[in-house]
């Protein structure tokens, strides 16, 4: 049960992130109430997007991963009503094996403050961010 609530608690410190990540970058998610995702929508850049043929969840998902290496599913596979939302997982960022999982696991264990936990072990999300920066930036956001 430690252990459950160890990685609950890791899992929310890196969701809470992206989601400020998000907030940030002026993208509309709502605040999370799982433990690793979050919900964006991207409905304000409609006609931008429709400009480069993305007209729904299904192409813009196919659009980032595409353009941006940013994998995300459509917000239609969770019976979103609005066409260009997403949904986009915190669970594998700097953990895409079970030695660097363990690692992550290891550093809460030793320094459980969460900017410090973020800053010193997560190097994706700097990545991730600027990824997401560029691609708001190319709709025509800040």
């Amino acid at each position: 049960e430690a252990y459950v609530d160890l990685c609950s608690r890791i899992h929310r410190v890196r969701t809470q992130h992206l989601h400020r990540i998000l907030k940030d970058l002026d993208i509309p998610c709502p605040e999370p109430e799982g433990a690793f995702y979050v919900f964006p929508c991207f409905e304000r850049w409609r006609e931008p997007l429709a400009q480069r043929g993305v007209r729904n969840d299904v192409d813009l998902a196919a659009h980032l991963l595409q353009r941006y290496r940013i994998a995300t599913l459509p917000g239609s596979a969770f019976h979103s009503s609005q066409d260009l939302c997403l949904r986009l997982s915190s669970s594998f960022l700097d953990a895409e094996n079970d030695k660097k999982a363990e690692a992550l696991v290891d550093a809460f264990r030793e320094d459980p403050d969460p900017a410090r936990f973020i800053q010193g072990h997560h190097p994706s999300f700097q990545d991730v961010r600027q990824r997401l920066a560029d691609f708001v930036q190319e709709l025509g956001g800040r």
